[in-house]
């Protein structure tokens, strides 16, 4: 007597490929991606350049975006959540968090123009803080559109383009910073998130 196995194969890569949703959660990835690594590698020597705190100070204060960066996390999720529970439909829910942090984070362009340290600081923060809950619900949408045999190669796409985005940015930004400023840097990646 054969035994049947309940495994469904797995969906081809390339038919994914064709699916609308997964064209556009691709492109919120590289879009949302690009502002991350911009901000993951680019703070510490932007600090250093144009704050010009040296490496003590940078190790003092440098760690304040990112540690927001872990709150905005959790509260991205927390938000959604609680949207959630007073019966809002989960990916409506995500939704509405992802648009109000990608509304919010392209004011926090203005760090080019802040004077003092706290107020840089302070923008560098609200910039991660918002991003990383944007991504919160971003990294949930996958398990709201697709059934659950297909949700690990949708995020499997998405951050394998994530991550080759990763190299292009931070190639693109030293090229920016090299010849004009950290100014059109910031500028530009502020908006990638709307």
């Amino acid at each position: 007597q054969a035994s049947h196995s309940t495994h469904t194969p797995s969906e081809p890569v390339w038919r994914l490929l064709k699916d609308k949703r997964v064209i556009g959660l691709t492109f919120a990835h590289v879009f949302s991606a690009s502002i991350w690594w911009f901000y993951l590698y680019w703070i510490p020597s932007f600090l250093n350049q144009e704050r010009h705190l040296d490496i003590h100070e940078i190790g003092i204060y440098g760690w304040i975006p990112y540690f927001f960066a872990s709150i905005g996390s959790v509260w991205g999720g927390y938000a959604s959540g609680s949207l959630v529970k007073k019966g809002w439909n989960p990916l409506d829910a995500r939704r509405r968090i992802m648009w109000i942090c990608a509304c919010i984070v392209p004011f926090t362009s203005f760090v080019v123009m802040a004077y003092s340290l706290p107020a840089v600081l302070a923008i560098l923060a609200i910039a991660t803080f918002f991003i990383q809950g944007f991504f919160a619900n971003l990294f949930a949408l996958p398990t709201d559109l697709f059934p659950s045999d297909k949700v690990a190669s949708v995020v499997g796409i998405n951050v394998s383009f994530n991550y080759m985005m990763a190299i292009l940015v931070t190639q693109f930004t030293g090229r920016v910073v090299e010849t004009i400023s950290y100014t059109p840097a910031f500028v530009l990646v502020a908006f990638f998130l709307p």
